[in-house]
């Protein structure tokens, strides 16, 4: 593992339970970023999460680049779909075992 530093440990519990579609420029039903932008906000959120003595706490969130739902983000608890490049529904509220879809909190962020 440590040959292709797979044997990091130090992940927070957001980056781990974290995933996201490929949208641009592999999808060609994608609206907006997905796969590339997601690093970008869990760092954003991350930094919220230390602050506030979250960074064991898994915390589901997906993004997809579409309404198609191919990260699977209607069962998320934080989940940001793609309307047009740059423009997400923020969705919040799902279960972490998908036992509870989730609901628009803003319609775009």
């Amino acid at each position: 593992l440590a040959k292709y530093k797979l044997d990091n440990l130090n992940h927070t519990g957001l980056r781990l339970s974290s995933s996201a579609c490929v949208a641009f420029p592999t999808c060609g039903l994608a609206m907006a970023e997905s796969e590339h932008y997601l690093p970008v906000l869990i760092n954003k959120v991350e930094k919220i999460c230390e602050e506030n003595v979250l960074r064991n706490d898994s915390i589901v969130m997906r993004m997809t680049g579409c309404p198609n739902g191919c990260a699977q983000p209607y069962v998320a608890e934080v989940a940001f779909i793609g309307k047009a490049p740059g423009s997400y529904s923020m969705l919040l509220g799902g279960g972490y075992y998908g036992q509870r879809l989730n609901k628009i909190y803003r319609e775009t962020v």
